[in-house]
């Protein structure tokens, strides 16, 4: 049998496969730093967006809640369940009474989706609801125990 006298695939046809084969796994090489590098940033920066929004949500929360009360404290006098139909989504933690003003606490809770779970944000407010209809609200440092509901007194069987 006799050998052809050219090759089967034109002259410089390997050369170019191997060439674009390189291409190829230097662009995938590319595509699979850049993906782990945006995901490595999108986890970084994934805990204080989070954290932001929750704080934006905490925020609107307490404007609602001023907002509700402001309504029921029209007339300059609130009672309990105008308190408790204000207060729907919090914490009613206690009412304290004085001659020109109601004291209120509550604890607020709000969350927002993050990029891998979502973010809670949770502070106790003091709501001043004085008797000429206006109401404050500003962030306490801590929770105080709950003092609402009243607990009747305790009896003790001798």
């Amino acid at each position: 049998m006799s050998k052809p006298d050219h090759a089967p695939w034109p002259p410089g046809l390997l050369l170019r496969a191997a060439g674009g084969l390189l291409v190829l796994l230097v662009l995938g090489a590319v595509l699979a730093v850049a993906t782990v590098l945006y995901y490595s940033y999108r986890l970084h920066t994934a805990q204080g967006e989070g954290l932001k929004q929750a704080a934006d949500s905490m925020n609107r929360m307490v404007h609602t809640e001023t907002d509700r009360l402001r309504t029921a404290n029209r007339d300059g006098i609130l009672t309990d369940q105008e308190i408790r139909t204000a207060l729907l989504e919090s914490g009613l933690r206690s009412i304290e009474r004085t001659p020109s003003s109601t004291l209120i606490v509550a604890k607020l809770h709000a969350d927002a989706p993050g990029a891998f779970s979502s973010v809670d944000a949770s502070g106790c407010y003091l709501f001043t609801a004085r008797t000429d209809g206006t109401v404050t609200a500003e962030v306490l440092p801590s929770c105080p125990p709950p003092t609402w509901p009243p607990q009747p007194p305790r009896t003790t069987s001798s």
